[in-house]
Protein backbone atom coordinates (compact mmCIF):
# COMPACT_ATOMS: atom_id res chain seq x y z
CA UNK A 1 0.00 0.00 0.00
CA UNK A 2 2.36 2.87 -0.93
CA UNK A 3 -0.71 5.56 -1.12
CA UNK A 4 1.01 6.80 2.15
CA UNK A 5 4.21 6.71 0.81
CA UNK A 6 6.03 7.73 -2.18
CA UNK A 7 7.39 5.18 -4.71
CA UNK A 8 11.24 4.39 -4.53
CA UNK A 9 10.72 4.23 -8.72
CA UNK A 10 8.98 6.92 -11.04
CA UNK A 11 6.58 5.57 -13.56
CA UNK A 12 5.93 7.25 -17.13
CA UNK A 13 2.74 8.54 -16.33
CA UNK A 14 4.68 10.79 -13.67
CA UNK A 15 7.81 11.49 -16.47
CA UNK A 16 5.54 12.68 -18.83
CA UNK A 17 3.25 15.17 -16.70
CA UNK A 18 7.06 16.32 -15.07
CA UNK A 19 8.76 16.68 -18.59
CA UNK A 20 5.68 17.86 -20.34
CA UNK A 21 6.07 14.70 -23.00
CA UNK A 22 3.55 12.38 -24.05
CA UNK A 23 4.19 8.63 -22.36
CA UNK A 24 5.95 7.18 -25.31
CA UNK A 25 8.39 9.88 -25.45
CA UNK A 26 8.71 9.23 -21.20
CA UNK A 27 9.23 5.54 -21.79
CA UNK A 28 12.17 6.53 -24.03
CA UNK A 29 13.56 8.76 -21.88
CA UNK A 30 13.28 5.98 -19.02
CA UNK A 31 14.50 3.71 -21.35
CA UNK A 32 18.06 5.47 -22.24
CA UNK A 33 18.47 6.77 -18.71
CA UNK A 34 18.14 2.60 -17.64
CA UNK A 35 20.80 2.28 -20.15
CA UNK A 36 22.92 4.60 -18.67
CA UNK A 37 22.10 3.47 -15.52
CA UNK A 38 22.88 -0.63 -16.24
CA UNK A 39 26.01 0.63 -18.07
CA UNK A 40 27.03 2.05 -14.34
CA UNK A 41 26.69 -1.57 -13.13
CA UNK A 42 23.52 -0.66 -11.44
CA UNK A 43 20.03 -3.26 -11.64
CA UNK A 44 17.07 -1.51 -13.52
CA UNK A 45 13.75 -2.39 -13.54
CA UNK A 46 11.93 -1.58 -17.41
CA UNK A 47 9.62 1.19 -17.26
CA UNK A 48 10.58 2.88 -13.83
CA UNK A 49 13.57 4.90 -12.70
CA UNK A 50 14.91 5.35 -9.63
CA UNK A 51 12.96 8.42 -7.74
CA UNK A 52 15.87 10.17 -6.68
CA UNK A 53 17.91 9.28 -10.09
CA UNK A 54 14.92 11.42 -11.85
CA UNK A 55 15.05 13.94 -9.21
CA UNK A 56 18.61 14.82 -9.85
CA UNK A 57 18.14 14.43 -13.55
CA UNK A 58 15.23 17.14 -13.36
CA UNK A 59 17.95 19.45 -10.75
CA UNK A 60 20.72 19.54 -12.99
CA UNK A 61 18.53 20.08 -16.46
CA UNK A 62 19.98 17.20 -17.87
CA UNK A 63 17.15 15.54 -18.61
CA UNK A 64 16.22 18.80 -21.63
CA UNK A 65 18.33 16.26 -23.84
CA UNK A 66 15.37 13.91 -24.35
CA UNK A 67 12.62 17.01 -24.29
CA UNK A 68 14.04 19.15 -27.12
CA UNK A 69 13.88 16.28 -29.72
CA UNK A 70 10.07 16.43 -29.06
Amino acid sequence: MMTEIESLYIGAEEVAAVCAVSKAKAYLIIRAENEKLKDQGYLTIAGRLPRRYFDSLIASGRSQDHVKET
